[in-house]
């Protein structure tokens, strides 16, 4: 037969009707016809020529790739002897000496060469040995010596490919090592005896092996089986499975690759071409057939099994105990365990009828792969870890535990019931507890004191907040290490707590305990005097001239006078003869006294205002106006100034009297406010002229 497109035309009283057409495809199957070597004996001289041949025939484009084994190495590709010719001219034993395989291939398939070419390069002779030379000694000589190294002296050689049994790695040619052989327990010296895993396993050469072949000794590179028997109908004496064999439908002229067409037996009445005796409707020609025996044949049953579904709409019409191939396997869903194909058998698959699914974890009636959430806990497969386990979706660390079961989700080391940062592999402690894990956190302990400060300034500990436990953290703390302090309100270096003078910067110790400082108390550890005004190493208490001025301390508060300014007596214990020239002048001692008033000093107090007495330094005359305070208050309003005082004095000095003296010159606060009051303090304290 033909390939290409068939189709049948029936005719009858009522008319003719044609079927659907089909494709006939006939297929050569790919095979070896030949496979030969040139010389036939395949002994090639050193420097000699040897061609090896295949011919072959299959469907479509035949290609070919040449393989070698030298020397009993490992099989190697041929790169680039791709024809069905491999002929070498510069024959060596190093290079081509060994067995030769060839692989083709067609359109459906590959088929290797079910035996090798064995070609044997004889050496060049020796030195000295000639042609009759023998290697071995066993009496042949080397030329004529097909183990010229190996004695063989019978020159048995079981396979015929020139090489001495006694010296071939392949003794019976069969493809496999003479050691394969023996480890794999077959005969080596028996060509039908080899390996499962060498070339023989494809006897028929059709490229499928034995195992897997429905026909293993007969070519079926297509593993067509028209009656689906298990059998391919390259082997099948029934192709179409119809009861009669293929000799018989050949005898009978019926066809043997149709299962409706077979050699009719005994009458047939109705001419249909169905023998009585197979008929179910030996009278109707229309009908032969009664497959579920309701009455009515199958060519006007809508339903020929009797199954209650449509032949239209039955996979297996002529079959009552199915209806359905979801698969379209050719086997029923009844009898299939694996409906729809997908490779999951029914009783697992929770969609035994939809192909693209078989889970469906969370049971939500959704596949799992069309549910976007396969395992049900609200968490996308997309951004789930653990997409099939509903009791995880994170796992932080990537260890392949999730978050709820792992006890360190990070992975940092850290247990999650005492990490602070659970999640966060870089951070485990937060000392303070102000969401900064420590490794970030620059004030690890809250204190207000950098970690860096703590360690490199201080010698704090920068993970405990109150370094010497006295209840006052570091950066509140102005002595963070001593445990008995923590203020200095004074700042002298000196804590409150031991400080007697904690508010006075200029005092720490009473050694005496009479509440003046040590560094004031003249006398420090004498409780009943502090002060010696005039420096005579007596204390005021003792003193009854406190500042020596000639006056003594009740004279002086019975006067109305100062008894601790020297300068502060009935008379004669202050002068406005600043600088001691003996006159009182304006535009000297005057000057002298409104400057100091304005906060002059230095060179820029005395400058062009001394004449020549005994003061006349900026610094002694500085010290003596100092010293001498009070009595610049010549309006007694409790303040000495520069534009009241100091005017009232230059004034004076300059002859001023009456208004003209105290005009503008008085503080609001005076109690000397007129000018016979003034100039009467003033006339007190100048010298006579």
């Amino acid at each position: 037969q033909e390939s290409g497109s068939y189709y049948a035309v029936v005719v009858n009283a009522a008319g003719s009707t044609q079927s659907d057409s089909f494709e006939l495809l006939v297929v050569t199957p790919l095979r070896i016809t030949e496979f030969s070597r040139d010389p036939a004996d395949g002994q090639v001289e050193q420097g000699g020529t040897f061609t090896l041949s295949v011919l072959a025939e299959g469907m479509g484009t035949i290609t070919y790739q040449w393989e070698s084994q030298i020397l009993g190495a490992d099989w190697a590709v041929l790169e680039g002897e791709t024809r069905p010719n491999y002929a070498v001219t510069n024959a060596s034993r190093a290079e081509h000496q060994g067995n030769y395989r060839v692989t083709v291939s067609d359109d459906n398939g590959s088929l290797m060469s079910e035996r090798t070419l064995r070609i044997e390069v004889s050496q060049a002779n020796s030195g000295g040995g000639g042609t009759d030379s023998d290697s071995d000694g066993d009496g042949v000589a080397n030329a004529a010596d097909n183990c010229p190294d190996v004695v063989n002296s019978q020159q048995n050689d079981m396979n015929g490919d020139g090489e001495g049994d006694a010296c071939d790695d392949d003794i019976d040619g069969d493809g496999a090592f003479n050691d394969e052989e023996e480890t794999a327990g077959t005969d080596p010296r028996d060509p039908n005896s080899f390996p499962n895993d060498s070339g023989q396993a494809d006897r028929d050469g059709d490229g499928i092996q034995n195992d897997d072949d429905n026909c293993p000794d007969s070519s079926n590179s297509l593993q067509i089986d028209l009656d689906a028997d298990g059998e391919g109908d390259a082997c099948d004496a029934d192709i179409d499975g119809d009861g009669f064999t293929n000799v018989e439908e050949g005898s009978a002229g019926t066809d043997p690759k149709d299962s409706s067409s077979y050699p009719i037996h005994g009458s047939d009445s109705d001419a249909d071409g169905v023998s009585d005796e197979a008929d179910a409707f030996p009278l109707d020609a229309s009908e032969s057939v009664d497959t579920d025996g309701d009455g009515t044949g199958n060519n006007a049953d809508t339903d020929d099994d009797g199954d209650n579904v449509l032949d239209s709409d039955d996979a297996f019409p002529l079959d009552g105990s199915e209806s359905l191939d979801t698969d379209s396997d050719g086997i029923g869903n009844n009898a299939d365990t694996d409906d729809d194909g997908d490779g999951v058998l029914d009783e697992d698959d929770a969609f035994p009828l939809a192909g693209s699914e078989s889970l469906d974890t969370d049971s939500d009636g959704i596949g799992n792969n069309a549910d976007t959430d396969d395992d049900g806990d609200d968490v996308l497969d997309s951004d789930d870890v653990f997409p099939l386990d509903a009791s995880e979706s994170v796992d932080t660390d990537g260890d392949g535990v999730g978050n709820n079961a792992d006890t360190d989700d990070d992975g940092d080391g850290a247990e999650d019931d005492i990490d602070a940062f659970p999640l966060d592999a870089s951070e485990s402690v937060d000392t303070d507890g102000d969401g900064t894990g420590n490794n970030a956190d620059t004030d690890d302990d809250g204190d207000f004191l950098s970690d860096e400060f703590e360690m490199s300034t201080l010698g704090t500990d920068p993970l405990l907040a109150d370094s010497d436990a006295d209840g006052v953290d570091d950066g509140y703390d102005t002595f963070p290490l001593d445990s008995t302090e923590s203020a200095d309100s004074d700042d002298d270096g000196i804590g409150d707590n031991a400080d007697d003078f904690p508010f006075d910067p200029s005092e720490t110790l009473d050694s005496d305990e009479d509440g003046v400082g040590d560094n004031a108390d003249v006398f420090p550890f004498d409780v009943s005097e502090a002060i010696d005004t005039d420096s005579d190493g007596i204390g005021n208490n003792a003193d009854p001239d406190d500042d020596n001025d000639g006056y003594s301390d009740a004279e002086e508060i019975a006067d109305g006078t100062n008894p601790l300014n020297r300068f502060s007596c009935r008379s004669g214990c202050f002068s406005f003869d600043i600088d001691e020239s003996s006159n009182a002048k304006a535009l000297s001692d005057g000057l002298l006294v409104i400057r100091h008033l304005f906060g002059f000093s230095g060179a820029s107090l005395v400058s062009g205002a001394t004449e020549e007495g005994a003061r006349t330094t900026a610094e002694e005359i500085s010290i003596y106006l100092d010293e001498a305070s009070g009595e610049l208050d010549i309006d007694g309003d409790g303040e000495s100034k520069p534009l009241t005082d100091g005017l009232l004095l230059i004034r004076y000095l300059f002859g001023f009297s009456g208004d003209s003296l105290v005009n503008g010159a008085v503080g609001l606060e005076a109690t000397r406010n007129s000018a016979e009051e003034i100039e009467a303090y003033i006339s007190e304290r100048v010298p006579s002229s």
